[in-house]
């Protein structure tokens, strides 16, 4: 792909935003805090339209500031890579939690609930009504933990993408509803949805950031 190519690709907003979660999440998962990720303005999306070809002094500045950035020591974090196949998994930013699901890599906290709930589709094969009930009523979660993906398709893209909405992420109801899974996860609402997994006989392990 020719230089003017990506730029042009780059000049659509919605494809930006996405790249640009996906390296936030990247410094976050490996230890960068808030403050440090604004500087990303300055010196990953230069490319975004072609007048910022020409860097001025001041943002030459801000490339050194990145330099700085990426010499920094990392925290202890799990040395696990952390897996992620959708640019949503970036939310909550200030908590640093990730969890691992039966021994496998550590994830967050949306990837979590999508683990432990498509293995109970898997295991238990409930209709989706079924599926509701539980996680949208019984449990206390979220009030759309899961929704069935004619609803989805109502909702504008920004909201869809409140969900792992992506063909991959998808789950199949006994009845053969195709539902997603919400990403919008708040540390206040793990402790419910572990309680479960490991009610079901699931191993849940949660590693937290030290502190500096």
């Amino acid at each position: 792909m020719a230089k003017d190519d990506i730029i042009n690709l780059l000049d659509n907003s919605n494809i930006t935003n996405d790249l640009k979660e996906a390296y936030s999440f990247m410094l976050l998962s490996r230890g960068y805090s808030i403050d440090d990720l604004k500087i990303l303005d300055d010196y990953v999306f230069l490319v975004r339209k072609k007048e910022y070809r020409e860097i001025d002094n001041t943002k030459e500045t801000n490339a050194a500031n990145l330099d700085n950035l990426r010499k920094r020591k990392q925290r202890s974090l799990p040395k696990n890579p952390v897996c992620f196949t959708s640019t949503s998994d970036v939310y909550c930013k200030r908590d640093h939690t990730l969890y691992s699901f039966n021994g496998n890599e550590p994830v967050t906290k949306g990837r979590l609930v999508w683990m432990i709930i498509k293995l109970y589709q898997e295991h238990h094969n409930p209709t989706f009504e079924e599926a509701s009930q539980l996680f949208n009523r019984e449990l206390n979660l979220l009030k759309n933990t899961i929704i069935d993906d004619s609803s989805l398709a109502t909702f504008k893209p920004g909201k869809q993408k409140r969900f792992y909405y992506h063909e991959s992420d998808m789950l199949i109801s006994k009845d053969g509803i195709r539902y997603a899974v919400s990403n919008q996860w708040s540390i206040n609402k793990m402790d419910e949805i572990i309680s479960f997994a490991r009610s079901n006989g699931w191993k849940v392990e949660v590693f937290k950031p030290e502190t500096k």
